[in-house]
């Protein structure tokens, strides 16, 4: 979990200095603004939470495989977010969306404080793209997923229009 939490306080301070305005800027129409790659993290952490209570309740423990995170650091590789995780169009004020991400995080630490350590290994639930993930996996996940989006957020403040 610490390398998770890292890695939020990195994508936090990404976004320290910008105002409502540019983390809703958008380049295009087809691009993501700041707020919507935060939205979609935001969301992306909200299906793993619900996909985490699910096999805890159920308790059934499969053995995963030690999988390959490239696919998800190699940005030339480009994705189409499963429309779970598609972020909003709505504007939103940065406060809003770092108070949804800070939700989301205490819900996330919630869920794993009532868990035993051990079970992380050994309860899985599949990705999307990776097949199936342990519950460890996933939170080495998170924190890469989030790493990529970091990337991503620092290419937009890059070409971002000063006004």
């Amino acid at each position: 979990m610490e390398f998770v939490t890292e890695i939020r306080n990195k994508l936090i301070q990404s976004v320290e200095d910008l105002n409502d305005e540019q983390i809703n800027q958008k380049q295009t129409n087809d691009d993501w603004s700041i707020l919507q790659v935060l939205h979609h993290l935001y969301l992306t952490e909200h299906v793993i939470q619900a996909g985490f209570k699910h096999v805890i309740q159920k308790n059934k423990q499969n053995q995963t495989t030690i999988k390959s995170f490239e696919i998800v650091t190699n940005r030339t590789i480009k994705r189409e977010a499963p429309d779970y995780t598609q972020p909003t169009d709505q504007y939103m004020s940065k406060q809003e969306i770092l108070s949804l991400l800070s939700e989301s995080r205490d819900q996330l630490i919630g869920i794993l404080n009532n868990i035993e350590d051990s079970l992380l290994s050994h309860l899985s639930m599949s990705h999307p793209l990776l097949g199936r993930l342990n519950l460890d996996q996933y939170l080495e996940f998170i924190g890469i997923h989030e790493q990529r989006h970091i990337k991503q957020i620092e290419d937009l403040k890059a070409s971002m229009i000063v006004s």
